[in-house]
């Protein structure tokens, strides 16, 4: 005797998606696919990075604790890159503002909402975070900074303002965010980029 089972595709859908969603989520936080890629370094004292570019477009990288990879907008006039840069991070983020959003509109199991509204009040307090820092290093006389939190590191990017040397100390910036976001000195990576 053969028996017939009716599923429902839009809940199973649903269901597909929430557990994608925890599974990237669960990945992210846990900094899991830097760790299977090797990008993870154990870096005693906080990196530093200062970008050059050319008058040819070309960006030269110079390293003083460590190295540093970000995957950021190439086009860098007249500050657009901290420009495209936070908006690509607001992108990402709204989409996963979004994904969040249909968890909890969803008729999903209650552990699942709550996850999904700590994940949506986690977000909303690395964005103020995030633009508290930017606020504070402009105050100390950068012309810009955008600045990327991370669960166990930060990344600082700055530009030098016109009266600054391209070489300025960044371990007062490594220690003011580290002291404003809790995380490790050693976790802040500060990036000097010169246009």
């Amino acid at each position: 005797m053969i028996t017939v089972i009716k599923l429902d595709r839009k809940k199973i859908f649903l269901v597909f998606l929430i557990v994608m969603g925890i599974a990237f989520c669960a990945v992210g936080f846990g900094g899991l696919a830097q760790k299977v890629i090797g990008l993870q370094e154990n870096a005693s004292a906080p990196t530093t990075v200062t970008l050059n570019q050319s008058e040819n477009g070309e960006v030269d990288a110079a390293g003083d604790a460590g190295q540093a990879s970000l995957n950021a907008p190439e086009n860098t006039a007249d500050g657009s890159y901290f420009v495209e840069a936070r908006l690509s991070l607001e992108q990402a983020r709204g989409k996963e503002m979004e994904t969040l959003r249909e968890v909890l509109n969803s008729e999903t199991d209650e552990d699942v909402r709550k996850t999904a509204q700590e994940r949506m009040m986690q977000l909303s307090g690395q964005v103020s975070q995030e633009m508290e820092l930017e606020n504070l290093i402009r105050a100390k006389g950068y012309q810009d900074a955008a600045v990327f939190l991370d669960s166990d590191t930060v990344t600082v990017i700055l530009r030098p303002g016109k009266n600054m040397a391209s070489e300025t100390d960044n371990s007062a910036i490594a220690e003011l965010v580290a002291k404003t976001t809790g995380v490790a000195e050693d976790g802040v990576i500060v990036i000097t980029r010169e246009n």
